[in-house]
């Protein structure tokens, strides 16, 4: 009986995303190190996150995200944030103003693919950003949306915004120690 125990112990921890096995590459991939995967990273945090999620081998190749069920690929993703989701269809009904995003697909429920809907919202609804990526006014105001005032508070540039979005979806609830 502690066997089966055991076995269910293990089987159920095995199953958590916190206990995969951690696989590493050949050796000359080790004396590469992290520039040899990625390449070298760019002065430019804002061009070189656009590169790297248009621009790299597997930008347009397809994952399926864990948490939410998407299919979907890196240069559609940042397409989707840095625009907004414009270009996009309005999606019927629901709380917040939603897109329906093609080219990616939801889960599936019952048996039948879900459209992928979410909401997306442009740059100008995170802060007023100038041409080097600063925000223009960065003292918060009264008149600002809750979302601008922590974008404000956290003196978040674009690429930053951009990130935290691509990443989190948009949880920007506490993004860094303000000094």
């Amino acid at each position: 009986m502690k066997h089966v125990a055991m076995a269910a112990q293990h089987a159920a921890q095995s199953s958590s995303k916190f206990n995969a096995e951690l696989k590493g590459g050949t050796l000359d991939d080790f004396y590469h190190g992290v520039t040899g995967i990625c390449g070298q990273p760019s002065a430019d945090l804002e061009k070189g996150m656009e590169e790297e999620y248009t621009q790299r081998a597997d930008s347009r190749v397809k994952f399926s995200t864990p948490n939410y069920g998407l299919k979907t690929d890196p240069c559609t993703e940042y397409q989707l944030v840095v625009s907004g989701g414009a270009g996009c269809a309005k999606a019927e009904g629901g709380a917040e103003e939603a897109v329906v995003v093609t080219g990616t697909r939801g889960c599936c429920k019952g048996g039948e693919t879900q459209p992928d809907v979410r909401v997306l919202r442009p740059i100008e609804y995170y802060g007023d950003f100038g041409a080097d990526g600063r925000l223009k006014d960065p003292l918060p105001r009264d008149s600002d949306t809750p979302m601008r005032r922590r974008v404000k508070m956290a003196g978040l540039w674009r690429f930053e915004v951009f990130a935290l979005v691509l990443y989190s979806g948009e949880r920007l609830c506490v993004v860094r120690e303000l000094t």
